[in-house]
């Protein structure tokens, strides 16, 4: 395995704050040995997941542009009672 393979394992080990980071850290490693991930960058495109954390650039608007009309709109006030 690539040593920033073991090197981002061990730190998610550490960022979860688990009780035994070694077993932790071993189940991490045996698991990449399984699917067959031997990089680091195989690890973070498996790790990456599919439509999170994607910025959407759109030529038009959505329409859900809630802040254009911010100071014309009447302002929201709860019900009584």
């Amino acid at each position: 395995m690539e040593d920033g393979l073991i090197i981002q394992a061990m730190e998610e080990a550490a960022a979860h704050q688990v009780k035994a980071p070694a077993a932790y850290l071993k189940k991490i490693l045996d698991r990449c040995q399984g699917e067959g991930i031997f990089t680091l960058a195989a690890w973070q495109a498996r790790k990456r997941p599919s439509g999170a954390d994607k910025r959407v650039d759109r030529a038009a608007p959505s329409g859900n542009d809630f802040l254009a009309d911010a100071l014309t709109r009447p302002r929201r006030h709860k019900r009584p009672g």
